[in-house]
């Protein structure tokens, strides 16, 4: 049972290892734009919603294709359709600022349940937005020494992974046999490989924000 739970977390741990070497390679694009829209002051600002009409605007100006299909509208109270979309993703602190935006629309007023993703937050304009704790984040990095955010905003096949020969995740466990003669401890680890890349940067825009508060 121990050992279970332990092989639980130890996946958590990976996938999320995985989750920011996919951000730091996503972080060396050369499209970096700072949002210039908001209202408090800081440079980058906040996110505004000509912020995102200009990122969206410059990803179809470079034939980008967008990732995720339109949702048709359906007689549902409360609930709106959704453009073909690019994929947003940004740190969990904007939460509010990214909720402020007009024509924002939260994956709960999603006509169907099961067209939103577990981490998605919403949808705005011809952008849907996921969130994660582990958005990148850069500290006093503002004109105003705030933290700013970056949101990575990509096309379909902006980016991609570099497959490898046996670089298969691994759980790693050797028994208490193996520790020495008086058979103290067991081993317990995961390994794997990753390699990612930028495909194009033309069809990926890193939009730096700071907080409205």
């Amino acid at each position: 049972m121990v050992l279970n739970a332990f092989a639980l977390r130890f996946g958590v741990s990976l996938r999320q290892t995985e989750d920011q070497l996919v951000r730091d390679m996503l972080a060396t694009t050369l499209s970096s734009v700072d949002c210039t829209d908001g209202i408090n002051g800081d440079m980058p600002t906040e996110i505004s919603i000509g912020d995102v009409s200009d990122a969206i605007s410059t990803l179809v100006n470079n034939n980008a294709w967008t990732i995720e299909s339109r949702i048709t509208g359906e007689n549902k109270f409360g609930t709106a359709p959704v453009r073909d979309a690019y994929i947003g993703i940004v740190n969990s602190n904007v939460i509010k600022d990214l909720e402020n935006l007009p024509e924002f629309n939260p994956k709960w007023n999603y006509p169907r349940d099961n067209d939103a993703h577990p981490s998605e937050w919403g949808a705005v304009r011809n952008l849907r937005v996921f969130v994660t704790s582990i958005g990148y984040s850069m500290a006093q990095a503002s004109a105003l020494n705030a933290t700013v955010y970056k949101m990575f905003i990509a096309g379909l096949e902006a980016a991609g992974i570099v497959k490898q020969a046996g670089a298969t995740a691994q759980f790693l466990y050797r028994p208490r046999e193996f520790s020495g003669a008086l058979m103290q401890s067991v081993t317990l680890g995961w390994k794997m490989a990753s390699a990612q890349v930028v495909l194009d940067d033309l069809w990926v825009i890193a939009l730096n924000m700071t907080k409205k508060a």
